[in-house]
């Protein structure tokens, strides 16, 4: 029916807190000194029974490996071999850990006691050998502000060995690996987070009885959006988004927006064709409201034509956008639904966490998908203070330039880890032959003719 979409309300604005911490309290909420304790003496224990000899570990020693590989990650050297190589050593790597005791601890790292996981719970949970470190960080995922406006997206973890969870995801600039459905605000806060354990697991909402004509995507929203307040907009893409999904957040008063693919569109809506918006020009766009008013559906057209399905906005109010014009040679400005305003706004969070993780990221080779999952979940927590830090420091009024930038905010937390118990000034992060302001620059002398 093509009436007016009357949508709900929009929730309240969250406010960040203005009170900064240092970048180890940030990490801490979402990995605490009990997790490094914990691994430390069950990795002691798998040595133990594997060899007879303790590796006589500590909480101390974990953390270092753990700061040693953040600035690995950082430095980003060809090969692992060269911090400890003598032309190429880093004596911030290598003056705190052995190459062979880094190797070691990092083969042999344990966050679970297998005797204590019956066989019942490895069954039907193939993620139990890293389950403590996952249920730690999605506690601190689901202590941060929930946003009014959230988006859920897949995320890769990168990893070509064999394993049972290994997914192929076409046009991801990392297509194999882990897939791990996360739920961000805008700013790219992590709220809460799901791992895919592959075909044939179940994904089942706390709530309320997952339908079963609900496809992978729509029971990974409905799951994630267990933890939302009531009246929350959810942005999804089109692999999500479906018309009986929207019925069932609907139902929890969870209002979703997002794009959707043609063939989930039911054929008899009457929206208008692609050609027909085709022959108008360009930023036209067709809406059909549902009879009951809970749902709008509108196809836009840009350079090719967008689907998109709500139940919290349409196309009012109508905004416009400047696009490049081939036949007038200028820009000009084209029609813009609201919906499709706010998509833009309000989807990417998941995007700009995966670009700050893929920043100096903890990425060894490593045949073992345990470790590429503990090491990505790090990285994980770590991104995820930096985006929360960076929200508090613009709610305190800093200005741009005395904010952290990412790269400093890592450095500060590897220093904290691998420092534990020296003394601030036993090592320096900055270049040593920086130039100090006001410093001359020596002059280049000329060769001297001998001819």
């Amino acid at each position: 029916m093509r009436k007016a979409f009357i949508p709900p309300n929009p929730p309240n604005p969250v406010n960040y807190s203005d009170s900064l911490k240092n970048p180890l309290e940030y990490f801490e909420k979402y990995i605490s000194n009990d997790f490094f304790a914990s691994v430390s003496t069950l990795t002691n224990m798998r040595e133990v029974s594997v060899t007879g000899h303790s590796l006589e570990t500590s909480a101390t020693e974990i953390k270092k490996l753990f700061g040693c590989t953040m600035l690995i990650g950082i430095y980003a050297l060809p090969r692992l071999r060269m911090f400890w190589a003598q032309n190429t050593r880093v004596p911030i790597v290598s003056d705190n850990i052995t190459r062979n005791r880094f190797f070691k601890l990092r083969s042999r790292l344990k966050v679970v006691d297998d005797n204590m996981i019956s066989a019942e719970e490895k069954s039907h949970d193939r993620f139990w050998k890293v389950r403590p470190l996952l249920d730690s960080i999605q506690r601190g995922c689901r202590m941060n502000e929930r946003s009014p406006m959230v988006s859920i997206d897949e995320q890769m973890i990168p990893f070509a060995g064999q394993v049972l969870m290994k997914q192929f995801v076409r046009g991801k600039p990392n297509p194999v690996g882990l897939k791990n459905f996360v739920m961000t605000t805008p700013t790219g806060i992590p709220l809460d987070f799901y791992l895919y354990e592959g075909k044939g697991s179940s994904v089942e909402s706390a709530l309320l009885a997952t339908p079963e004509k609900l496809d992978v995507g729509g029971r990974m929203v409905l799951k994630l959006t267990d933890t939302l307040p009531l009246g929350v907009f959810v942005f999804t893409d089109r692999y999500f988004t479906s018309i009986p999904l929207i019925d069932f957040l609907f139902s929890r008063k969870v209002f979703l927006a997002g794009t959707i693919m043609a063939n989930r569109i039911p054929k008899n809506a009457g929206i208008s064709s692609d050609n027909d918006l085709k022959k108008k020009k360009r930023g036209s766009y067709d809406q059909l409201v549902r009879d009951d008013g809970k749902i709008s559906l509108v196809k836009w057209f840009d350079n090719k034509p967008v689907n998109l399905a709500s139940s919290c906005m349409g196309v009012e109010p109508e905004g416009s956008c400047r696009r490049w014009s081939k036949s007038e040679r200028k820009y000009i400005d084209i029609k813009q639904p609201a919906i499709v305003k706010n998509y833009n706004a309000f989807m990417g969070g998941v995007d700009l966490l995966d670009r700050v993780i893929g920043k100096y990221s903890m990425r060894n080779r490593t045949n073992k998908w345990t470790i590429r999952t503990i090491f990505h979940f790090i990285d994980f927590s770590v991104a995820a203070g930096w985006l929360e830090y960076r929200e508090n420091a613009k709610a305190a009024g800093l200005p741009r330039k005395e904010i952290m930038d990412f790269l400093d905010f890592k450095l500060s937390i590897a220093k904290s880890l691998i420092l534990e118990n020296q003394g601030e000034d036993d090592m320096e992060f900055e270049a040593e032959d920086d130039e100090q302001p006001g410093s001359k620059r020596r002059s280049v002398q000329p060769i001297p003719d001998k001819r």
